[in-house]
């Protein structure tokens, strides 16, 4: 019987080999992503509240950090820590004002910043990637 053997070139060996020394590669693309999106989150956030708060929600959103779930896929949350001075989790708060509640009308921003942010994300991603790799 017959064999194929089929061999990967070497400089495609050479860019999968540098890949695999760079463990804080994944890491970097999504904190490069995270820096695009975090503004715009503020932003959009400042817009819906206006003069309604102190400011206090708009300073709760922080960066988590970059790490792998337990089925390998990589992971950076931007999420919304702490409480208000009425002992209220700012996520509570933060989801009330993204999907509404009985007593408070809807007013989307987190899913609009994803929307609008998500191509420029994934182009900082692939900046990261090409600088490193090359």
């Amino acid at each position: 019987m017959g064999a194929l053997t089929v061999t990967l070139p070497q400089s495609l060996m050479d860019k999968l080999d540098q890949v695999a020394r760079k463990t804080d590669l994944p890491a970097k693309m999504l904190d490069a992503a995270a820096e695009v999106m975090m503004p715009e989150l503020k932003r959009r956030l400042h817009s819906s509240i206006k003069n309604e708060s102190s400011g206090d929600l708009e300073k709760s959103i922080t960066k988590g950090k970059a790490h792998m779930d337990s089925k390998g896929v990589w992971r950076e949350a931007i999420y919304f820590d702490g409480y208000d001075k009425k002992g209220i989790p700012n996520a509570r708060k933060a989801m009330s004002m993204e999907w509404g509640t009985s007593n408070q009308v809807a007013a989307p921003f987190i899913r609009p910043t994803k929307e609008s942010k998500n191509s420029e994300a994934i182009a900082a991603e692939q900046a990261v990637y090409d600088k490193e790799v090359g």
